[in-house]
């Protein structure tokens, strides 16, 4: 059985395509190795300066703290609950002055009077006198709601 013509250039460039993504894969993949290792390094780097700072910082330090008098440490006058009341201003201990007392408290409001609650009347001609609320005949017969009078 032969292989049709087509079918071979169909397949020749299949296979060159997939050789051709292989070869950019791999191509990508070195890029980002490199770049891996080149980021790897400056990480090192930095942080060999940064440990250089920092031991030069110290050691900048100690010398700094070797040639200072040892009176310069400071000393705890107080005991921590009188330190808390008492205030360091240029040198000279002060009181702290005394909170100022408190606000008295509001005086109480008087209560307002509620008025008496009276029926209400329609103001329509001819139609009544709406009354909106129940008594006590209507609690025995049962409230019906709203009642009318003429």
């Amino acid at each position: 059985m032969s292989e049709d013509p087509s079918i071979r250039a169909i397949t020749a460039r299949f296979e060159a395509g997939r050789a051709a993504f292989r070869a950019a894969r791999d191509e990508l993949q070195e890029q980002q190795a490199a770049q891996l290792v080149d980021l790897a390094r400056r990480k090192a780097g930095e942080r060999q300066d940064q440990a250089v700072w920092m031991r030069a910082f110290a050691e900048a330090k100690a010398a700094e703290q070797a040639s200072a008098p040892a009176e310069a440490e400071p000393q705890n006058r107080w005991p921590e609950r009188e330190r808390k009341d008492r205030v360091l201003s240029f040198g000279a201990e002060d009181e702290r002055p005394a909170p100022p007392p408190p606000p008295p408290p509001p005086a109480p409001r008087p209560t307002p009077k509620v008025p008496e609650p009276q029926p209400a009347t329609s103001d329509r001609p001819g139609k009544g006198r709406v009354l909106n609320f129940s008594t006590e005949d209507d609690e025995d017969e049962g409230f019906q709601g709203f009642r009318r009078r003429r």
